[in-house]
């Protein structure tokens, strides 16, 4: 029967070294899922892009109305009745529909989608 020889003391610190090693790669890597980066809400709106764009960033839009001004009720009501519709922006990504639902989504940190039109 072989005697395992027991760890040195370098051998043991190798294998700490690795385990942070490890953990530091993770860390730097997990910042880049949704679930782990609580600032993620979506990807930027691309200027001159495709004319239906998914899971946009709604901060990336520019809103032709003063959002402070809107109705929380007219809010609510947009959200209930035509939350799932796309907001309709310009190539620019200035907003031409759809300001209260854009109001919604930057108070809750949800992502739109964004329909380039008129």
């Amino acid at each position: 029967m072989c005697q395992m020889a027991p760890k040195s003391e370098n051998e043991n610190t190798t294998t700490e070294v690795e385990k942070s090693q490890k953990k530091s790669l993770w860390d730097r890597f997990k910042g880049i899922f949704k679930s782990d980066n609580s600032d993620y809400i979506g990807i930027d709106f691309v200027p001159n892009g495709n004319s239906v764009q998914e899971g946009v960033n709604p901060n990336s839009l520019i809103p032709s109305k003063d959002l402070d001004s809107l109705d929380s009720q007219r809010m609510n009501n947009a959200v209930k009745y035509a939350g799932d519709k796309p907001i309709v922006v310009n190539k620019n990504g200035v907003v031409l529909d759809g300001h209260h639902r854009l109001k919604y989504a930057i108070m809750n940190n949800k992502a739109v989608d964004v329909t380039i039109g008129y």
